[in-house]
């Protein structure tokens, strides 16, 4: 009878560890990604980063069409969001924490190269930063780590895209 159980037990342990993939929004499969390498700007703007001042955004891209406070229950802390048509760029503590792009306009990349994607671009074009970004694919999105020093941060970038053209339809840096 004990044995029967055990045989039950560990039947249902391997049936639920296979049958748990990652999922949309999982990022503990995801590539690591630094910083650094995360820069935003416009076409001929001066880029900037996460931990970037309010004043430093606009001076890279202009004066935000609206910008309105957020509660963020889990820091229990309001964030300033700066809204570009639809386009978000939210700061706690006066410092760029997350964002969200949803327009061609902006470009996503390192600040130390030319190397760039946007919202519109090929799929492809994150492989210069993610090289496994292939095998990392769920449902429309891909996801990668925010390291800084090597060290992970509580951050990642969230990638939404058209499963049939792989065609980019959104950036975003959240949080866990």
């Amino acid at each position: 009878m004990k044995r029967q159980v055990f045989n039950l037990i560990a039947s249902i342990l391997i049936i639920s560890g296979t049958s748990c993939g990652t999922t949309k929004g999982d990022t503990s499969q995801a590539d690591n990604i630094e910083i650094n390498q995360i820069a935003v700007k416009k076409s001929y703007s001066i880029a900037f980063t996460l931990g970037s001042t309010p004043e430093q955004v606009i001076t890279s891209i202009g004066t935000p069409l609206n910008s309105y406070s957020e509660y963020w229950e889990m820091k229990e802390k309001n964030a300033l969001v700066y809204d570009y048509n639809g386009t978000r760029f939210k700061f706690l503590d006066n410092l760029l924490e997350s964002y969200e792009l949803t327009t061609s306009v902006y470009l996503v990349g390192s600040s130390s190269t030319v190397n760039y994607f946007y919202v519109g671009s090929n799929l492809n074009e994150v492989s210069k930063y993610l090289p496994n970004w292939s095998s990392k694919k769920i449902d429309g999105t891909l996801t990668a780590n925010i390291t800084m020093g090597g060290q992970q941060t509580d951050k990642f970038l969230y990638i939404e895209f058209n499963p049939f053209t792989e065609k980019i339809v959104k950036i975003s840096i959240r949080s866990y």
